[in-house]
């Protein structure tokens, strides 16, 4: 450490005292400012970390803005300030060392726009801003953007959402319970709180839903106010982008996981830029959890291999350095779309998303009417089935589904009994269940590749008048190990409109459509490919009651009996984009 110290700001009687540091770091002299106030226009002060290079010339910008603690790491800041970039990291509204209060994302669009515009009038700022960060730090990018700030050049958004509603509150219109109420919690006051103090199994079997907060002792209104809100209406429309895509002109790098609990933000935010925006859009996914910057090759029960892992320091390097500075560098020029394709190990790339390449093909559902577990006689094939018996099963809310694998949030893991972990995991215990349809096609005699978005189309009805079909889609290997690849729910009420709500007629057949996300895998030859259908997966998503009430206030457990049709007039299937090898 070359120098230290004390810069002082004074407002409204007010006295912020910021520490600035003179550090030498790889040859590169960085100075560091901590705690630098910055004054938003209703007058509230945030706190600023800056690292910038030691400079009489201006430098671009790159914001980050957090509600994790902008102190607690300098992984980009050191780096990006090394590499010639000032780097300004910033406590969101009422965390940390930043006044105000907290409400998840409510004030962030204009917070954001204040901060980026501020950056960008820095003595030390060539006016040229660009924004990185993952998950909050992601969507907080988006909101900002929303707000369309002159200085605003680029963003690099990792594994984040953009429309709250749609993911990760309501997938499907079915609650994200086992995501939002820790998170809820974690976020519930200045600093991040103590999860591993509380009963996370009796919280989240709390009924009612509304209340579960309560069962640990905490008070919640953002997540009450999430809950009471199931359907998507105005209170939505603060988060998210809704009509503003055609506003936007920025270059944006989308980065998420397979296995991320935001990759249909992910993918939805690439897809709206392209189509609406002249800009230059890149997308990056990988076979990451949510934890996307600290992948080491393995997730959850598998190893992918070094190839899987990135740079990213050096990638986000790349792309700040084209779109800030206009220095051509090859890893931004090539195909916009890069995906690693599971099974083959292999990265993959294409001029779109979904892949162009792709061509769809639907596997139906056939049974002689008991598909009932692993040792029912469901299977899946190309062939549009006859005359099929129906399969039939029954949900119990009180013993439902438990969730293993799949997408998953960062103050997830640890925090439930052992059957609930992350990433690809063995299905087969779960696949036991009566309650758990399963469809598996015989063992391919070539590999399939499948890259793009996951349907299922299911025919059912059932005896209750709301209720939830659940899908997943499963890679079979020779000795018999299920690997999950992405899943999905549909809540009865919601089949037409996730606006307006729809009861179903005990009995009556209708048309689901579930949405699995997406994912990139080939089934290798010898391989089988696998579909489960049953009605629920807890505690990721809340149960559905089955009573057909308010799900934030009902109390009532039913049981629901359901029937699934896979025949001539009902051909349930799912539909894979196959690729050519």
């Amino acid at each position: 450490m070359k120098a230290c110290r004390i810069w002082a700001g004074a407002a409204d009687g007010l006295v912020w005292m910021a520490a600035v540091s003179t550090v030498e770091l790889s040859g590169q002299t960085i100075i560091m400012e901590f705690d630098r106030p910055i004054v938003l226009r209703d007058g509230t002060r945030l706190s600023a970390d800056i690292y910038r290079p030691r400079s009489d010339q201006a430098v671009p910008v790159i914001v980050q803005r957090t509600p994790y603690d902008n102190n607690a790491d300098s992984y980009f800041g050191e780096f990006f300030a090394e590499q010639g970039y000032a780097f300004v990291t910033v406590d969101a509204r009422g965390r940390y060392d930043s006044d105000g209060n907290f409400y998840p994302y409510w004030d962030d669009g204009r917070d954001g726009y204040d901060v980026i515009q501020w950056a960008s009038e820095q003595p030390w700022s060539d006016g040229e801003v660009g924004t990185l960060g993952g998950s909050y730090l992601g969507f907080n990018q988006w909101l900002a953007a929303r707000e369309l700030p002159p200085a605003l050049k680029t963003m690099a958004v990792i594994v984040a959402p953009v429309d709250y509603y749609d993911s990760p509150a309501h997938t499907g219109g079915a609650f994200n319970l086992g995501g939002r109420l820790p998170w809820g919690v974690l976020v519930d006051g200045r600093t991040n709180q103590n999860l591993a103090i509380h009963d996370w199994d009796r919280a989240l079997r709390h009924l009612p839903l509304v209340t579960a907060d309560s069962a640990i002792g905490r008070d919640l209104p953002h997540f009450r106010d999430w809950v009471e809100n199931a359907e998507k209406n105005e209170y939505w429309e603060r988060f998210g982008l809704g009509l503003r895509w055609n506003d936007l002109d920025i270059s944006v790098y989308h980065i998420g996981g397979w296995y991320d609990e935001f990759l249909r933000g992910t993918l939805a935010g690439f897809v709206h830029m392209r189509e609406a925006s002249g800009s230059h859009q890149n997308l990056l996914i990988g076979p990451w959890t949510h934890n996307v910057l600290g992948a080491d090759g393995k997730a959850g029960d598998i190893d992918f291999g070094a190839e899987s892992v990135v740079d990213f320091r050096t990638d986000l390097l790349q792309w700040f350095d084209r779109h800030l500075r206009e220095v051509p560098t090859v890893g931004v020029d090539e195909s916009p779309v890069r995906v690693f394709v599971m099974g083959s190990n292999s990265w993959q790339q294409f001029s779109a998303w979904p892949p162009v390449e792709a061509r769809a093909q639907k596997f139906y559902l056939h049974s002689d009417g008991h598909a009932n577990s692993l040792d029912g006689d469901g299977f899946l094939d190309t062939t549009e089935p006859g005359d099929e018996a129906a399969d039939r099963f029954r949900y119990d809310p009180a013993i439902p589904v438990p969730t293993v694998g799949g997408g998953t949030c960062c103050v997830a893991p640890g925090l439930y009994p052992e059957i609930m972990k992350w990433g690809p995991q063995d299905q087969r215990e779960v696949e036991k269940r009566s309650d758990v349809l399963v469809f598996t096609s015989v063992a391919l005699e070539d590999p399939i590749m499948v890259v793009g978005p996951i349907r299922v189309r299911l025919f059912a009805a059932s005896s209750a008048v709301d209720t939830d079909f659940t899908a997943k889609l499963v890679d079979v290997f020779p000795d018999g190990y299920a690997m999950n690849l992405t899943d999905g729910i549909i809540r009865a009420r919601y089949r037409e409109s996730f606006a307006q709500p729809s009861l179903m007629a005990p009995g009556e057949v209708y048309e689901f459509d579930v949405d699995l996300a997406a994912t990139a895998n080939t089934f290798q030859r010898g391989h089988r490919i696998r579909l489960e259908i049953s009605s629920s997966n807890f505690p990721w998503y809340d149960r559905n009651l089955n009573t057909g009430g308010h799900p934030a206030y009902d109390t009532e457990l039913r049981t629901a009996d359901q029937l699934i049709l896979h025949d001539r007039d009902h051909p349930s299937h799912i539909l894979l984009p196959i690729l050519k090898q």
